[in-house]
């Protein structure tokens, strides 16, 4: 049997560190776009800013993608969500169940937790009913 080969490319859009000078942004979290034939998807889509930013800089868009998988529902991860739902509206959304769930962060030496979690979720999920 045949196979036909396929080509991925991956291109990380968000990270904590950049290469200086070419005018991305770091932010704390993580985004990669994978192109895989004629599919494009996400892998997380960072806190949100630099996704978008550094999309541009990159000569990237972000519409025409066919999926956004969310590795867990904390807001590095989730928080561009809303705009690349926005410029995807059918995009299917792939995450574990949990990702929906409370998520907090509790410091040494503080009494009120910090959510961490998918930020602007009901918004999200007016715009795009995801499957999980």
């Amino acid at each position: 049997m045949n196979q036909v080969p396929f080509h991925t490319r991956v291109t990380i859009l968000v990270d904590n560190d950049v290469a200086p000078g070419l005018g991305l942004k770091p932010e704390h979290g993580f985004a990669a776009l994978v192109e895989q034939d004629s599919r494009r998807w996400l892998f997380d889509t960072g806190q949100g800013p630099a996704l978008i930013h550094n999309a541009r800089v990159l000569g990237t868009e972000l519409s025409g993608l066919t999926t956004v998988v969310l590795s867990h529902g904390h807001y590095d991860h989730t928080g561009g969500l809303l705009e690349v739902v926005k410029l995807n509206p059918t995009i299917e959304i792939i995450a574990h169940p949990g990702a929906l769930g409370l998520h907090f962060s509790l410091r040494k030496g503080r009494s009120i937790p910090r959510d961490i979690g998918i930020p602007n979720k009901e918004s999200v999920f007016e715009l795009n009913r995801p499957r999980f």
